[in-house]
């Protein structure tokens, strides 16, 4: 099969294969950006103050000037570009014979994929009552050599906006900082529940607020929110987006937006802003505004699995493809909980049994054909039940059209083991 490859800075990138030419790709905006460049990350807030993300690119477009001047001499990706990307990405379009993909892949992953030598740079702005800190981290691979501005960081009075400490940016510059210190913070374990709520998570506000936002303001929303969530929708990122709002002299929300560009928000995200609208925030100053980052909890009414029963787990493990652009969901592409219950029929442990698959996927991400390249040397049902399962999977749209994927399929069947016992002076039974 003749290959072709095409190339496309900053705006997509092409794998033309056998009759597809880059004429048919859609139309791209080149950036001449070498492989040493830098691509700059959103800026993320953080503390008493809370904008939106148009509101912070005068931000990225001001460390994108000082980064590429003296003393750093960097080449940068223009934000604008980036900033295209990932807004044509949320919609779906520039995907080859998609349009628009519904399997859209993170943009932050398109962005790393188009640039697979650049280096990211995060933007962070702290705000407390004594002032702002942005701070800019450039983070290079871990076999490249260190960078002695790889921590930037300039202080910004808390009384000034975005556009104001853009010029500080350009007119002071960054000045090098000491490595921060980081933890691990503790992750916490969320008990099962009983019932279905909405939970606060975390919030932050800006501007007098004369009311909080505990769980119970909340927690009755779960029924208009579960309903927002389409069954079968397609959701190819993995994070989970706080609602930034803002609120009217009435008390109602004028504006709620996710604070990632660079991420697709969940399922539903429009419709639960609008399920916001419904909530009487109490009257106050116009313009007050908050990030809210609210958890949907759902009843747990799973069994669990008792010692000595089996259980089945299949995993899709080991992938690549023709166009790289096909692999970039942070979720695996088949339904787990299916291809799981496909093997309900084996009765016996067995451990690793590991099946070369191949897809054929199209323009949406979806298997026009697949099939196991080795026998699978199990019985007709669970091979047919996996040949099903197998062929619901979902990519993310190709961005050429097309694209064959190789992976291989591990099945696990085991007993669960029983939990020890823990007994005086720290040991455990059998």
């Amino acid at each position: 099969m003749n290959t072709k490859t095409c190339i496309f800075s900053a705006v997509a990138a092409c794998i033309v294969i056998a009759a597809t030419s880059c004429s048919t790709t859609p139309e791209i905006n080149r950036s001449d950006v070498g492989p040493s460049s830098l691509w700059l990350e959103p800026p993320r807030v953080s503390g008493s103050k809370v904008f939106f993300p148009d509101e912070l690119d005068p931000i990225a477009d001001a460390v994108a000037e000082v980064l590429a001047r003296p003393p750093h001499d960097n080449q940068v990706v223009p934000p604008e570009v980036l900033r295209t990307l990932w807004a044509r990405t949320q919609r779906g379009d520039g995907f080859a014979g998609a349009s628009p993909c519904e399997a859209k892949p993170p943009p932050a992953k398109l962005a790393k994929l188009i640039h697979p030598d650049a280096t990211s740079v995060s933007i962070d702005l702290h705000c407390r009552e004594a002032g702002c800190v942005l701070a800019v981290e450039i983070r290079p691979d871990r076999d490249s050599q260190p960078r002695k501005d790889r921590y930037l960081v300039i202080s910004l009075p808390v009384g000034e906006g975005p556009r104001a400490w853009a010029e500080r940016i350009r007119r002071d510059g960054l000045q090098p900082a000491p490595a921060p210190k980081t933890g691990m913070g503790g992750l916490g374990v969320r008990r099962p529940s009983q019932e279905s709520f909405v939970s606060v998570d975390s919030s932050r506000r800006s501007g007098p607020w004369s009311t909080g936002f505990d769980d119970e303001r909340f927690r009755g929303l779960f029924e208009p929110f579960a309903a927002c969530e389409p069954p079968g929708a397609v959701w190819m990122d993995a994070w989970s987006a706080p609602f930034l709002i803002e609120v009217s002299e009435e008390g109602r929300v004028s504006r709620c937006e996710s604070p990632y560009p660079d991420h697709i928000p969940p399922p539903g995200f429009g419709c639960k802003c609008d399920v916001l609208g419904t909530i009487d925030f109490g009257k106050g100053q116009p313009g007050r505004r908050a990030s809210l980052g609210l958890r949907i909890v759902r009843a747990d009414k799973k069994t669990r699995p008792k010692p000595g029963e089996l259980i089945r787990v299949a995993r899709l493990e080991k992938l690549s493809a023709t166009d790289p652009s096909a692999l970039l969901g942070w979720r695996m592409p088949v339904d787990a909980q299916a291809v799981d219950r496909c093997l309900e029929p084996l009765d016996k442990p067995r451990r690793d049994l590991l099946l070369p698959v191949q897809f054929h996927v199209g323009a949406d991400g979806r298997p026009k054909s697949h099939r196991f390249v080795e026998s699978p040397g199990l019985p007709d049902d669970v091979v047919s039940c996996l040949e099903t399962s197998l062929g619901e999977s979902r990519f993310t749209c190709p961005l050429t059209g097309e694209a064959t994927i190789d992976g291989v399929l591990r099945l696990l069947v085991r007993k669960v083991k029983a939990t020890p016992r823990a007994l005086p002076g720290g040991a455990t039974s059998p």
